[in-house]
């Protein structure tokens, strides 16, 4: 909870599905209630969270692995790192419709291909 006021937007989405947040925030209050008595950034958070309905905070992915190999990718290892890389970015609101995110996809599955290092 200290660093949310620096965090991505999608991080804090993340944040907020998880499904333990409500705990996880009441440690957070105890915590801070007992170490320094600072409750900004609690409430830093609950007021975004508050503000943010629960369709924005965890949206239907705009695309799954199902879609990539549509695309013609084979499943693999770059599945999961493209998959996050664009869900992150609907969660940061950077695409917002299935046809953008494919895109996108595509765009990433050439990029981190293109890092592979070939083997020895």
């Amino acid at each position: 909870f200290k660093d949310a006021p620096n965090m991505r937007q999608s991080t804090l989405k993340k944040l907020f599905a998880e499904p333990g947040f409500d705990q996880l925030a009441e440690i957070h209050r105890a915590d801070a209630l007992a170490s320094w008595g600072n409750l900004e950034c609690y409430h830093y958070v609950m007021a975004r969270r508050q503000a943010m309905p629960p369709e924005e905070a965890h949206p239907p992915p705009l695309i799954n692995g199902h879609d990539l190999i549509a695309m013609g990718y084979r499943p693999g290892p770059l599945f999961r790192k493209v998959l996050d890389r664009v869900r992150d970015a609907q969660l940061d609101g950077r695409v917002s419709t299935p046809e953008q995110a494919r895109r996108l996809a595509m765009e990433l599955a050439r990029e981190l291909e293109g890092d592979r290092q070939p083997s020895a």
